[in-house]
């Protein structure tokens, strides 16, 4: 079809604690019967989407962001690479989108797209992370506390750490004033969309630059309680909703049958959703992983 659109289609890696995203291009799509591996993800990261029986989303999806064709079987999601506006997210909720990998920035979502993402099934990552480091005008209390920092050192080297930490350093005063109003924003938006049902799943733009897989993900739990949702909701929101987006139906909750991929923590997270940090134990389809030699693994000097 001389006229179609191609669309970027990418690997969405979702496990337990963590629904992926397609970084850095503006329409992504994932198909899970294309059964990529971690091998081949970064050459087929951009794989052009042709197809017979392709249709066109719809005009809405023209005015508001691009003309693009849909390939049946594949989920789209309007990437945040181009800011998600209030004017083009009601379009996109209304046209049928799946996913937002991002909340809106510019203004407190309303509730006409609150409604209609919840009438259309519009999964949404809230994507707090990013957001969050950027409001802060010295090293925030979240880095030194004790489990979420033992994570990161058991799993990074120490010039990733000291980067990380040098980062919140003379920063500008006006541009610190600027995120923490739109962090604002966002947080009420989170607030507002976990009120009315929403489907809210776990993204932390990990893979990103000081966005440490794990690391990232354990802090965006704390932050999604922060934006007024519940610990409960959380944990919902990192496995069974992540898990019913992929459509992996078998994982997700602890249910007899499914597979278990599951943590053994030391304190309840529903008490304290800072909990998931205390890691007594991890199971990977029901083999305990060893997590002594994984340490080992991750911090061994790389060889030349």
């Amino acid at each position: 079809m001389a006229s179609m659109k191609r669309l970027l289609a990418f690997l969405l890696a979702c496990s337990v604690l963590e629904s992926g995203e397609a970084a850095d291009f503006t329409i992504s799509a994932y198909d899970r019967t294309n059964n990529f591996t971690w091998n081949n993800v970064f050459s087929n990261a951009i794989t052009t989407v042709e197809g017979i029986g392709a249709t066109q989303l719809g005009k809405k999806v023209q005015d508001a962001w691009l003309e693009v064709d849909v390939v049946p079987g594949l989920k789209l999601l309007p990437r945040g690479s181009l800011p998600l506006d209030a004017t083009r997210a009601v379009a996109l909720a209304e046209a049928g989108v799946n996913l937002f990998a991002h909340l809106v920035r510019d203004k407190e979502m309303s509730d006409e797209l609150i409604a209609t993402m919840v009438k259309n099934k519009v999964y949404v990552n809230p994507n707090l992370g990013a957001a969050e480091r950027n409001t802060h005008a010295a090293l925030p209390d979240w880095a030194d506390e004790p489990y979420l920092s033992g994570l990161l050192r058991d799993t990074v080297a120490p010039e990733v750490i000291a980067r990380i930490r040098n980062s919140f350093s003379s920063r500008d005063v006006a541009e610190i004033a600027r995120s923490q109003q739109q962090y604002a924003i966002l947080k009420r938006s989170l607030a507002k969309l976990s009120k009315a049902g929403a489907r809210i799943i776990l993204g932390a733009d990990t893979g990103l630059r000081d966005h440490i897989f794990g690391y990232a993900e354990q802090k965006e739990l704390e932050f999604m309680v922060d934006g007024g949702m519940t610990p409960s909701e959380v944990i919902v929101a990192a496995t069974r909703r992540a898990a019913e987006f992929i459509g992996l139906t078998d994982r997700g909750t602890l249910t007899p049958g499914k597979r278990a991929d599951l943590l053994v923590l030391d304190a309840n997270p529903l008490d304290d959703i800072r909990n998931t940090r205390r890691i007594s134990k991890l199971y990977l389809a029901g083999i305990e992983v060893d997590r002594p030699a994984l340490k080992e693994s991750l911090t061994r000097p790389a060889r030349n």
